[in-house]
């Protein structure tokens, strides 16, 4: 009769392998209320360093609330490292869009996409991927927070407290992702018409940009794109952590310094410098 003789190095080797395959508890999802949504809002303007339109914003949000919409928040940290996350706020602009493709679509009178490409491009990169995404994550601030918003209603996810830059911002590869070596690709593009291109690698986010920004300028001045999908442990260690509750902070700072007739400027620069 043969004897079988477990080790203690084979025990800890079993052990470390259920610890890494089991499944990992659900984080903690934050609703945000009515109040908090309009803060993050105006902050994220802030953020933006650039002229914003946070009232259009916010009437937007009310809009979804209105519908029984509601705007969830996981904090970074929180994430568990195999959850997969999406950028999927926004698009990409092309101030010198060609004219003469813009006269041949009115001439051909196509008909544009009713549903929101952005949302319909992290479908197409899901798809792409063979992957689910389980939370959206802000590219930059301003308008793209209103962007990341809708897209996590519509994908039912909650929003990550981080961002891809932490303001605005010109490029798609000035993101602090791209500066710890994570790749803004797979990307997919949506265009208004609804023309699907996915840019499946790039030889890095200088290029990504660049024929990222051919396809809006093609596109009568813009396209929408999700991008830079990531785990939970990507988002950890390439993006600006706490992004989304700073700005909730310089909303509420500004909405209550001008309640209390402080001036909001002095008292956002005080916050600022503290946090």
């Amino acid at each position: 009769m043969k004897r079988t003789v477990v080790t203690t190095a084979a025990i800890a080797a079993f052990a470390a392998w259920i610890t890494t395959n089991a499944p990992q508890p659900a984080p903690k999802v934050r609703t945000l209320t009515e109040q908090e949504v309009a803060d993050l809002l105006v902050g994220s303007s802030i953020q933006g360093t650039r002229n914003g339109d946070s009232a259009r914003m916010i009437a937007t949000a009310k809009q979804l609330m209105a519908q029984g919409k509601t705007f969830t928040m996981v904090a970074a940290d929180d994430l568990p490292d195999d959850w997969m996350v999406v950028a999927a706020a926004g698009g990409v602009g092309g101030g010198g869009a060609w004219e003469y493709v813009t006269d041949r679509i009115k001439q051909q009178n196509l008909p544009t996409v009713k549903d929101n490409t952005t949302v319909l491009a992290a479908q197409v990169l899901s798809k792409h991927l063979g992957k689910t995404f389980n939370a959206v994550i802000r590219n930059e601030a301003d308008g793209a927070m209103i962007s990341a918003l809708q897209s996590a209603v519509a994908l039912g996810v909650p929003v990550v407290d981080a961002c891809l830059a932490g303001r605005a911002k010109p490029e798609l590869n000035l993101q602090v992702s791209f500066a710890n070596g994570i790749s803004g690709t797979p990307a997919a593009l949506v265009t208004r018409w609804g023309d699907v291109i996915i840019l499946d690698k790039t030889v890095d986010d200088y290029r990504l940009e660049d024929l990222a920004r051919a396809v809006a300028v093609s596109s009568g001045g813009g396209s929408s794109i999700a991008r830079n999908p990531m785990t939970g442990r990507d988002v950890k260690r390439g993006t600006v952590k706490g992004a989304l509750t700073e700005a909730m902070l310089f909303g509420r700072t500004v909405r209550e310094a001008k309640a209390q007739g402080k001036d909001p400027i002095a008292a956002l620069i005080a916050v600022a410098n503290q946090s």
